[in-house]
């Protein structure tokens, strides 16, 4: 069975290049020991078995269309040696971004190591949240796809199957869904009509002044990346990334909830 690529997804399989791959990446740190075997069975019932796309792979014959493979998730998760410094670290992330993926073969990878507590620079070994117990290992998972493979909401709505807490999210966002269902329902003519015209007005001019002034840019202003490749050292075909410890989610929400009541996590980083 065959599935029709989405715009997205067929976009990012025509405007990569090998020395920049649309490639997305992410990883995930644990506390404790986790084996390859037990992350396989664990991925595989939560994630692979659930999700079509995760056991997909690009049609050879025709590349609009997905097509389901015949490889099993042995082939897609590896051990690999476990990072032993926080650069070391940045350089493993940074290969999962530029090594292409053969989309005709798979469409995700997973790479899993363990070794000594905090090695990885991953772990703060001073924040007392999450520290309880008596472990000494430390264990990451390096997730990498094609971005033909999904947007950033869809991979992390099925990722997040991968978590214990899988089905507290999915009642979560039923509630979410009959709520808004039930607000729409109680609106009477006026009001639907009312948020009608508000909804058509701010296409039609918000679409007038996002062109206008995308225009201007055009003509005017000169893209700031530019300048920021003119500057770098870095090679072609190669990235850089870094991060940083800013806090954590429970310092957020405190964060949140003293600037309003509705305030998000999100809201607050954007801020």
């Amino acid at each position: 069975m065959k599935r029709r690529m989405s715009s997205i997804g067929r976009f990012a399989l025509k405007s990569e290049t090998p020395s920049y791959p649309s490639i997305v990446s992410f990883f995930v740190v644990l506390r404790g020991k986790m084996t390859l075997d037990e992350f396989k069975e664990m991925w595989g019932r939560r994630v692979v078995d659930k999700h079509e796309r995760f056991r997909s792979r690009i049609c050879k014959e025709d590349d609009h269309y997905f097509e389901v493979g015949d490889k099993g998730i042995e082939c897609n998760a590896t051990e690999t040696c476990h990072p032993f410094s926080h650069p070391s670290m940045q350089r493993w992330i940074e290969r999962l971004l530029t090594d292409p993926i053969d989309v005709t073969s798979e469409l995700w990878q997973a790479n899993i190591s363990s070794g000594p507590l905090g090695t990885s620079g991953l772990i703060d070994l001073h924040d007392k949240e999450g520290s309880e117990g008596v472990d000494t290992d430390e264990t990451v998972v390096a997730f990498r796809s094609h971005h033909a493979m999904a947007d950033g909401v869809s991979l992390s709505a099925a990722t997040n199957d991968a978590a214990d807490e899988s089905e507290i999210f999915h009642k979560q966002a039923l509630e979410e869904l009959a709520k808004l269902k039930r607000m729409k329902q109680s609106k009477n003519f006026w009001e639907t009509l009312g948020r009608l015209f508000q909804y058509l007005m701010y296409m039609l001019l918000g679409s007038l002044t996002a062109l206008s002034l995308q225009f201007w840019r055009m003509m005017t202003a000169t893209s700031p990346f530019d300048d920021v490749i003119k500057k770098s050292s870095l090679p072609p075909g190669t990235r850089s990334v870094t991060w940083r410890y800013i806090s954590s989610v429970n310092e957020v929400k405190v964060i949140a909830k003293a600037v309003g009541p509705s305030i998000t996590i999100n809201d607050v980083f954007v801020r």
